[in-house]
C-alpha cells in the first residue's frame, strides 16, 4: 500500500515556541533522515545561522535500550507515552537561543510507530486518539520534509532497527497517515536524490522557512 502522498494545504498554523523556527525530517527508518537532518544543520551552521540538530530521542531512552537488549522484552504504552513527552521536552528546551531547530523525527512519527508496535493495538485506542488530538492542538512545525526513499537496513550497524526491519513500508505508510491526521504542514522529498541534492531541493522549495 502506497503512503499518502503530501502536500497538506489546509495545515493548522505552527505554535511559536520562543520565536524558533522548527523544521522537521521525518519519514520511515532507514529513508536517511538522519543524514539530511545533521547536514541541512550544518549548511546552514555554515552560513551563520544560530541552529542546532535534535537526534532521535528513542536512541538516548533506557527504556528503548532495554528492549533492544532482550529480546524477550517488548514495546508497552508506557515506553511509548515517554517518547512522545520527551519528543516535546526536547524540542521545547532546544529553541532558547537558536534561531532554528532541524529536528529528527515529529511527534506524529512517535504515535504512528507506537500503533505498529504495540500489541493489542485497539486496547491503546482511547490513548491513540488522545495523542493524535494532541499532534493537532501543538503543532510546533513550521515545515516538515517527509523522506520517501527505502535504503537497505544493515541491523548488525544498527541494532535499534532490530525490532522494525520488516516494517519499514508499514511505517512508511503509517507515518504518512499520522502526518495527515496532525495537520502538520508536509512536502514530500522526491526520491533518488543525493544528500547535497535534497538540501538544495529544501533551499530552494517555495514553503521552506524564511530565515
Amino acid at each position: 500500500m502506497a503512503a499518502p502522498s503530501h502536500l497538506h494545504r489546509h495545515a493548522s498554523p505552527a505554535v511559536s515556541i520562543h520565536g524558533c523556527t522548527i523544521l522537521a525530517i521525518d519519514g520511515t527508518h532507514s529513508s536517511g533522515k538522519t543524514t539530511l537532518a545533521t547536514a541541512l544543520t550544518q549548511h546552514y551552521q555554515g552560513i551563520g545561522l544560530n541552529a542546532v540538530y535534535l537526534p532521535d530521542p528513542a536512541r538516548e531512552s533506557p527504556l528503548i535500550a532495554a528492549v533492544i537488549a532482550d529480546p524477550a522484552k517488548s514495546f508497552d504504552l508506557t515506553i511509548e507515552l515517554d517518547l512522545f513527552a520527551a519528543t516535546i521536552t526536547q524540542q521545547i528546551r532546544a529553541t532558547p537561543g537558536h534561531r532554528l531547530v532541524v529536528t529528527d523525527k515529529t511527534l506524529a512519527n512517535v504515535l504512528a510507530y507506537a500503533r505498529l508496535l504495540l500489541k493489542k493495538p485497539q486496547k491503546h485506542k482511547p490513548t491513540f486518539h488522545a495523542l493524535t488530538r494532541m499532534c493537532r492542538a501543538w503543532q510546533p512545525y513550521d515545515l516538515v520534509i517527509r523522506c520517501v526513499d527505502h535504503f537497505p537496513i544493515d541491523v548488525a550497524d544498527d541494532p535499534y532497527r532490530s525490532r522494525v526491519t520488516e516494517l519499514q513500508e508499514a511505517a512508511d505508510y503509517a507515518v504518512g497517515v499520522a502526518l495527515d491526521e496532525a495537520g502538520y504542514p508536509v512536502v514530500d522529498l522526491p526520491a533518488g536524490l543525493s544528500t547535497d541534492q535534497r538540501i538544495q531541493w529544501i533551499l530552494d522549495h517555495p514553503l521552506a522557512p524564511a530565515l
